[in-house]
């Protein structure tokens, strides 16, 4: 089973799929290794949950600092 897509078969509704996630985060040299589709919990709700694992500290600090710059990036984009 695949995950639902938008109409015009871009994305997975309004996020990311696992893969695209993990790709983005490849590109920033950080790791997500048990990153899945709740796959249950999609076929009783209608709603797929992406269960983001377990990962060393390390990567959850890079994934932090990622947020944190892109946050700054977006803020700045935005002129607050």
């Amino acid at each position: 089973m695949t995950p639902p897509r938008n109409p015009d078969g871009s994305g997975w509704g309004s996020s990311p799929t696992p893969k695209e996630l993990s790709a983005v985060l490849a590109l920033a040299a950080a790791k997500l290794p048990s990153l899945e589709v709740d796959w249950d919990y999609g076929r009783l709700t209608g709603a797929y949950l992406i269960n983001l694992g377990s990962a060393r500290t390390a990567q959850v600090l890079r994934i932090t600092d990622l947020l944190r710059k892109g946050l700054r990036c977006e803020r700045r984009a935005d002129g607050v």
